[in-house]
């Protein structure tokens, strides 16, 4: 073995052995060819060769805990693993412990909460001591799933147990209120000759003048467990895809050429049901003082076969 520090063990559907050693990567122990085969980091892509907990689910495939790198699956069959970590939606990238309910769903216990993954979504699901979890981190390998389908963890404050399939979802979409527009730092009231004439909330234009940064703060309308609301947006005339903001409530803006956007922006309520409805305003950059940009056209004669160019001609006072 290249290490001998084990932190966790688990036996496979065909009776080998895994072994998780802190540092040196996984261990497969095959009892029948008594062999021992070898993962880590740089050969099979594992997140960190500084291993936690392992799991074998239904379907033969493997899930490994790290230390803070997220979790490795190394599916059926398969030599490389798959990373899932806080990118992806994972609470917390150390993982305590690994339990598998009765519909597949992968739950891990962290160093922040709980995250249950559906394989079939590929899709985290976190849980907070917003919901009743008890707070600080859970314990390393105290967890348990019941015959009746009851999963209990433990940590260094007691236990937590419940029923996956009692768990309800929030199926009520958050709707989208824009709340404060800043520029160059300062908070905008509305004003008669102002960025906007009336509130944020109700504004449908905000007027800009020439390289003013600005910044946009929202909220999602949903009061379950507000701190799990999730946020997207773009401003359409300059970002091409959406940007996925977690749960910050605020978009930055520096430098914007002189032109017309739109700004838009959607959210998730705390169970990741996203609005499909759009907020949305209207934002204008003005050219720099003094200067027009004025359009000319293309003017042909076919019988001359002559013709004169079209564009924008800047006219600078």
């Amino acid at each position: 073995m290249p290490g001998n520090f084990i932190r966790a063990l688990a036996e496979d559907q065909d009776h080998n052995m895994w072994i998780g050693t802190y540092g040196s990567g996984l261990l497969m122990y095959d009892p029948l060819k008594q062999r021992t085969t070898g993962y880590d980091k740089a050969k099979n892509k594992l997140p960190s060769n500084y291993i936690l907990a392992i799991h074998t689910d239904k379907k033969g495939n493997l899930w490994v805990g790290t230390n803070g790198n997220g979790v490795g699956l190394l599916r059926k069959g398969k030599s490389v693993f798959e990373t899932l970590s806080e990118k992806d939606g994972l609470a917390n990238g150390a993982i305590q412990s690994i339990i598998e309910d009765d519909r597949g769903r992968i739950w891990f216990s962290t160093n922040k909460g709980l995250s249950c993954y559906s394989p079939a979504q590929n899709k985290f699901k976190n849980y907070s001591n917003a919901v009743g979890l008890q707070e600080g981190a859970f314990m390393l390998g105290a967890s348990l799933k019941m015959d009746d389908g009851e999963i209990y963890f433990g940590g260094q404050k007691g236990f937590n147990h419940f029923y996956p399939a009692h768990l309800k979802t929030n199926s009520n979409p958050a709707k989208v209120a824009l709340t404060d527009l800043k520029i160059d730092n300062v908070v905008i009231q509305p004003s008669e000759k102002g960025p906007i004439q009336q509130s944020l909330l109700t504004a449908d234009r905000i007027n800009l003048k020439y390289k003013q940064n600005f910044s946009i703060s929202f909220a999602a309308l949903n009061l379950t467990v507000p701190e799990d609301n999730q946020y997207e947006y773009r401003l359409v005339g300059f970002d091409k895809n959406w940007i996925r903001n977690g749960k910050e409530n605020s978009a930055y803006y520096t430098n914007l050429d002189p032109g017309d956007y739109v700004f838009e922006v959607r959210a998730s309520n705390n169970d990741g049901v996203w609005n499909k409805e759009i907020k949305s305003i209207a934002i204008h950059v003005a050219p720099p003082f003094g200067v027009q940009f004025m359009p000319i056209y293309f003017m042909y004669w076919p019988s001359s076969q002559c013709c004169c160019p079209s564009g924008t001609v800047v006219f600078k006072n």
